[in-house]
């Protein structure tokens, strides 16, 4: 199976859940190097099956990566 994407409203959705189980926000998510295109994916994990979630498009650098991560965490956290 392919990888499959989330919105950035859906991924705000997702931390919501996380947030609310007791996780820790920062440690969520993980950020994997596309090999044939050589981008950053944003993956953040299902909370009820153990598959991963690419979010958004993918970005040219870890810097960019991060970024999108801080503010999708700004909305869950200061909403």
């Amino acid at each position: 199976m392919g990888v499959q994407f989330l919105s950035d409203e859906q991924a705000i959705a997702m931390l919501r859940i996380w947030s609310n189980a007791g996780h820790d926000l920062t440690t969520v998510a993980k950020f994997k190097t596309d090999d044939a295109s050589k981008k950053i994916l944003l993956m953040l994990p299902g909370y009820v099956c153990n598959n991963w979630y690419q979010v958004g498009l993918p970005c040219t650098d870890f810097k960019d990566a991060m970024s999108h991560f801080g503010e999708l965490l700004d909305v869950v956290v200061l909403d």
